[in-house]
């Protein structure tokens, strides 16, 4: 799979973002990057656990069109399925409008499709 926390580090780094996660479709969490105490507002709890669940969190996102943003007070969560049996799930925080979160969820979009989307991750 490659060095996948690398990847995602660097990602989080290049876009301003506050915490990740790389998701399998059965739901293992394989890599974790940024502040793990991050929390984003319940956004964490609820795709990640324990209030959600990663698998279902995968799931819900079948026959949606990607990236999908979702936003709690300032926190907001884009997910992403840059390969067919791969979610990724970034965090970030601020003051951003619709439009500034669609330009940025667009951008973070092609950089996991660069990054996460051959079969090494």
């Amino acid at each position: 799979m490659g060095d996948v926390n690398g990847r995602l580090d660097t990602i989080l780094e290049r876009h301003g973002l506050i915490r990740g996660a790389v998701v399998t479709d059965s739901g293992e969490v394989v890599a974790q990057g940024g502040d793990l105490a991050y929390r984003g507002g319940g956004l964490v709890s609820a795709y990640l656990g324990p209030v959600g669940d990663p698998r279902a969190s995968f799931y819900r996102l079948d026959g949606l069109g990607l990236p999908q943003i979702h936003q709690s007070g300032e926190s907001f969560a884009i997910l992403d399925k840059p390969r067919p049996d791969r979610m990724v799930i970034v965090f970030g925080g601020g003051d951003r409008d619709l439009f500034d979160l669609t330009a940025l969820a667009r951008d973070i979009s092609r950089s996991l499709a660069l990054a996460f989307g051959s079969d090494e991750g």
